[in-house]
């Protein structure tokens, strides 16, 4: 999609973010995770469905 090598966009990624992609996602999963458990009244369910978790359980290893 952006029409790069993919190996070239991971690195570009790595550079600017200091991270590889998987983890930046799930870095960005995780604080959208602890915001919605500061400030809004749902389950471990429902916000682990918001975020796309496949099951609760992954939630809280990235937490």
């Amino acid at each position: 999609m952006a029409n790069v090598h993919p190996s070239y966009f991971i690195a570009e990624l790595k550079i600017r973010f200091g991270k590889m992609p998987i983890k930046y996602g799930v870095d960005i999963k995780a604080d959208k995770a602890k915001g919605y458990l500061k400030g809004i009244d749902l389950s471990i369910r429902r916000i682990s469905e918001l975020l796309f978790f496949a099951v609760p359980k992954c939630f809280f290893e990235i937490l």
